[in-house]
């Protein structure tokens, strides 16, 4: 009788375990973390510099975020930085140059070390250009 209820605690076990894996895929959520891309659209505006940000979405590891851009409307740089959702930075804060389309951006952050597992990040895009300009591509909050 003892093995048949140690039995059945272990199967239910393995059931939940793999329902709530089944649930984070489908969330977006792979094995490494929130690595699935989504797409960003920043339209900066003309003058003394512009600053935009991707919607937030939660982090689950230490990796670096990460950002692809793919188009843009003039060729002109920007700089980018991982921010909380309430646009404030973390205890410390790199800036990578976004300047080259179709290349991958690693951004580091202090996103998951601050504030642990689930926190709400976004990516923060400033330049300095006077006459504005659009890019756009594809961004996550954990890369592998």
């Amino acid at each position: 009788m003892k093995k048949i209820i140690l039995s059945s605690v272990i199967t239910l076990g393995i059931l939940a375990t793999s329902i709530g894996s089944i649930s984070a895929l489908a969330d977006g959520i792979d094995a490494y973390g929130n690595s699935s891309d989504t797409s960003f659209d920043y339209n900066f505006a003309p003058g003394l510099g512009s600053t935009r940000y991707t919607a937030s979405r939660v982090k689950y590891d230490a990796t670096s975020a990460y950002m692809k851009l793919q188009s843009r409307t003039k060729k002109q740089n920007y700089t980018a930085s991982v921010v909380d959702s309430n646009n404030k930075n973390f205890s410390q804060t790199w800036f990578v140059e976004v300047k080259t389309i179709g290349t991958e951006y690693f951004i580091p952050n202090n996103a998951y070390e601050d504030q642990g597992y689930g926190v709400k990040v976004r990516i923060k895009a400033h330049t300095g250009d006077l006459f504005g300009f659009g890019a756009s591509g594809v961004w996550s909050p954990d890369s592998v």
